[in-house]
């Protein structure tokens, strides 16, 4: 798997040279995907995108005090409505792309 993902690296490197940050994250995701979900990644990289969007919206939110709830998690557990409460809103809608990635990904 490994050899086959390397060889696809080395061709893209190859041919858009510019683009080699973008290579080297699809190399890794390619074959972290080969070796969970024995699949290949897709070639027009929809999937790559995907799976890096989800990514960064992760990195994203763990940064201290992204969120109100974070800093006063009791507020969580109040019943603040949803205008106020946009954490809620935003983490249901991240939930549901996270989880159409992967039952697309494992099916």
């Amino acid at each position: 798997m490994q050899l086959s993902e390397c060889a696809r690296f080395l061709y893209d490197i190859l041919k858009t040279p510019n683009e080699a940050f973008l290579h080297a994250k699809r190399f890794s995701a390619a074959l972290v995907f080969r070796l969970a979900y024995g699949r290949h990644l897709s070639r027009d990289d929809k999937d790559l995108h995907e799976v890096l969007q989800i990514l960064d919206d992760f990195i994203e939110d763990c940064y201290p005090g992204t969120h109100l709830v974070d800093t006063f998690p009791i507020l969580d557990h109040w019943m603040l409505p949803d205008w106020i409460a946009s954490w809620r809103k935003e983490a249901g809608a991240k939930h549901e792309r996270e989880v159409k990635v992967r039952s697309e990904v494992v099916f």
